[in-house]
């Protein structure tokens, strides 16, 4: 595989799995849901993956409606961790790619004492379809259009049944989703900005109808390829949420917003590509509303056939 090659399936992985990382960190279930761009990426020279992407994360605090950061109260904290099954497959300039996450969760309050639970969460799958494919010079800007949703397959917190929530894995609503990627290739730096939309479905809740306001995000990411295969990559990512609607009326200063940055390194074992990405939101007053604050370390392992 040539390096603009190695380099292009490397930014692919590290900015798809950052995004990742937003999402599933914002569709924790006491949030509203979460705008992921693809489960998984496929390289032009790729036909076909399936591997594993595991992710530690615990939370260091919340934002609230003014935006100020308070930090989880003394004796408490909440951990996670996520594993995710993803596959994709490539049909000419047609990407179809899926993700079945495994989700467990650990509170602990000075109150409540400690609760550990989980289970399957909310079923992802998404398509893509390359306009464009990136070539060097700003002249070779790949373009691409996505779509996809996400099932509620999960367990919604209105569900749970374990102390504190801990089984809760889904948002429990129907979250179609559309967006397009564009590139850059300058050497060995590839530049990738990519733009969503999300509008979850009304779900209910005892007697209401609630429904999460529309949800936009924003992503960029800078990569590039060192010598042996090595692959660096820095994303920052923004996404903002409309106000909460229960019974058709907007409940005020319900809506959320942060900004998530990481740092990944990538590398290619054979026919398998590895990574690690570290990534949170930062843990600074006026950066985010109503979202919780986390700090997380995740690890990846996809085996590639071309």
């Amino acid at each position: 595989m040539s390096s603009n090659s190695r380099l292009f399936v490397m930014i692919v992985a590290a900015h798809v799995l950052q995004i990742g990382t937003v999402a599933d960190a914002w569709a924790q279930a006491c949030c509203t849901g979460g705008l992921a761009v693809s489960p998984a990426r496929l390289a032009p020279t790729e036909d076909v993956l399936v591997g594993l992407q595991t992710r530690a994360m615990g939370n260091l605090g919340q934002w609230n409606a003014r935006g100020d950061w308070q930090p989880l109260p003394s004796g408490s904290r909440e951990l996670s961790n996520q594993t995710d099954l993803v596959a994709a497959a490539r049909l000419k300039d047609w990407q179809f790619s899926a993700r079945l996450p495994w989700i467990e969760t650990l509170r602990q309050t000075v109150r409540a004492g400690q609760a550990i639970g989980g289970g399957f969460g909310d079923v992802d799958a998404g398509i893509r379809y390359d306009f464009r494919l990136v070539r060097q010079g700003w002249q070779g800007l790949g373009v691409a259009a996505i779509v996809g949703l996400t099932v509620p397959t999960g367990r919604p917190v209105e569900r749970a049944q374990a102390a504190q929530a801990v089984d809760a894995t889904g948002t429990g609503a129907w979250q179609p989703r559309a967006g397009m990627a564009v590139e850059g290739l300058l050497g060995p730096w590839l530049t990738q900005v990519s733009l969503g939309i999300t509008q979850p479905s009304t779900r209910q809740i005892a007697d209401m109808a609630v429904r999460t306001g529309w949800q936009g995000a924003v992503g960029l990411a800078v990569a590039r390829v060192w010598s042996r295969g090595i692959s660096s990559a820095f994303s920052l990512g923004y996404l903002r949420a409309a106000d909460t609607k229960v019974s058709g009326v907007a409940i005020a200063d319900s809506g959320h917003d942060a900004y998530n940055v990481g740092v990944s390194l990538s590398t290619w074992l054979g026919d398998w590509r590895v990574g690690m990405l570290a990534s949170g939101t930062p843990p600074l007053s006026g950066v985010g509303h109503n979202q919780p604050v986390t700090a997380g370390m995740t690890l990846t392992a996809l085996r590639v056939w071309p």
